[in-house]
């Protein structure tokens, strides 16, 4: 292993566990620099973590979810592998993109 977290490792929160326990922060400290304009692709970087570990960390953390649905009788297997297509995309972008910061109080 190149130092990065497995998925047994991973929480299983959401998203922004997920991505938090990748890459060894607390998710308050992720949502602090997300909502200060980094993406989670740079904040992956500054932690010295791949993006490709992160997006599979994401969606391991995403399959984790789906298989307790599709388990549950939630979710068919079908529609499990529908989404996990889709989700590949949706998380590239979800990396990439910067939040859009709250407006000052006035």
């Amino acid at each position: 292993m190149n130092g990065e977290r497995t998925s047994s490792a991973m929480s299983h929160g959401g998203p922004i566990a997920a991505a938090a326990a990748y890459l060894g922060l607390d998710e308050q400290e992720l949502r602090s620099r997300l909502a200060a304009g980094r993406t989670l692709g740079q904040v992956a970087v500054d932690e010295g973590r791949s993006i490709c570990g992160l997006e599979e960390a994401l969606l391991t953390d995403l399959k984790w979810h789906l298989d307790a649905d599709v388990a549950a009788g939630r979710v068919e297997s079908d529609q499990e592998a529908q989404i996990l297509r889709i989700a590949k995309t949706r998380i590239d972008q979800l990396v990439e993109r910067r939040r859009t910061p709250a407006p000052a109080a006035a």
